[in-house]
């Protein structure tokens, strides 16, 4: 009976390491992998057009009111989401990277890149 409840904490230990190690360092290290490469490089003191030319259309495009651009990125279990925020003259002061992955054993929220003024 012993050897039985030892046998029995010892795969818990293990599953329970394993299921800590996927989300708290593999989920984070791939999304990073897998960010849009574009992203890595976005334009920031510049024009509102310049941004724009490089990154695409966003989705927040015809609501300019809130003064900035979403873009969403889905890949596999990944969704990116990038916001621009910019000053009253339409030039890029900051953005984040955020990600989020889901599955069925999964939900992780995290920002990749936060960057500005």
């Amino acid at each position: 009976m012993k050897k039985w409840i030892i046998g029995t904490l010892i795969i818990v230990l293990i599953g329970a390491s394993m299921y800590c190690a996927t989300y708290f360092w593999i989920i984070p290290a791939v999304a990073k992998m897998m960010m849009p490469f574009k992203w890595n490089h976005i334009p920031l003191d510049q024009k509102r057009e310049v941004v724009k030319s490089y990154l695409g259309t966003s989705i927040t495009d015809q609501m300019w009111d809130v003064r900035g651009d979403i873009w969403v990125v889905r890949k596999s279990n990944y969704e990116y989401t990038l916001n621009v925020d910019y000053s009253k003259d339409t030039v890029a002061t900051n953005y984040s990277i955020q990600y989020q992955f889901r599955n069925s054993f999964f939900d992780k929220t995290g920002t990749l890149v936060s960057k500005g003024q």
